[in-house]
């Protein structure tokens, strides 16, 4: 069974953009959860995405997607969960040039897979293994910026991940991310404004660097 789960804040349009596109283009049995951040709930990126795991706790794989990010074509999560196997790489990150900087290509069972200085959390890809040797985001974060780089860096030191930041060179081909896409999308429409963003981003930032060392962290 595949677990999908969407994050949203303030962006009903996209978020249903995003479920219209995941119905269309999925053919596997999968499980859906949306988790809705609101001005009345505000409980931030880490906490919601959390929330997505719980929910989906049961599931064999686990792909989590930002309100403004969705498969574009159908085989999208068998050729996800293919190259996992092929490569032993438990957790994937979409990135995409030139909105990030590949920093190198490796080969692996005959999967192509690039490699990214950093990282957007767009859409990322997990399998049950993650969940049972890493766990939770960390939820020190507050509620945007930096909460899945702390936890990509967990998988990675765990051993379950190639690089730690990669994804299949061919994702491209089946998915689609307004901020990749749509020039300025990223700082023009955002849920939140962007001097509240950048604030928010060099304060998790140091978080990051400081998160707790350990691996593991249960979920609350």
């Amino acid at each position: 069974m595949i677990g999908i789960g969407i994050t949203t804040y303030n962006r009903p349009d996209l978020a249903l953009l995003c479920i219209a596109n995941i119905k269309k283009h999925t053919t596997e049995p999968y499980e859906l959860h949306i988790a809705v951040d609101t001005e009345f709930d505000r409980q931030g990126v880490a906490k919601r995405k959390n929330e997505c795991f719980r929910a989906l706790k049961d599931c064999d794989y686990i792909i989590l997607f930002d309100d403004d990010c969705y498969p574009i074509k159908k085989g999208w999560e068998q050729s996800l969960i293919t190259q996992s196997q092929k490569t032993n790489t438990h957790h994937f990150c979409f990135n995409k040039e030139p909105f990030y900087q590949k920093k190198g290509m490796s080969f692996i069972n005959g999967v192509e897979l690039e490699s990214f200085g950093a990282s957007g959390g767009v859409m990322l890809f997990y399998t049950k293994e993650v969940l049972k040797k890493v766990g939770a985001f960390y939820e020190g974060y507050d509620t945007y910026g930096f909460e899945h780089i702390g936890h990509s860096i967990r998988i990675f030191r765990s051993g379950l991940s190639a690089d730690l930041f990669c994804c299949p060179s061919d994702l491209k081909e089946y998915i689609y991310s307004h901020d990749y896409e749509v020039e300025n999308f990223f700082r023009e429409n955002s849920s939140i404004d962007l001097k509240t963003k950048n604030a928010l981003t060099l304060k998790n930032k140091e978080i990051c660097n400081n998160e707790d060392n350990k691996i593991f962290i249960p979920f609350k």
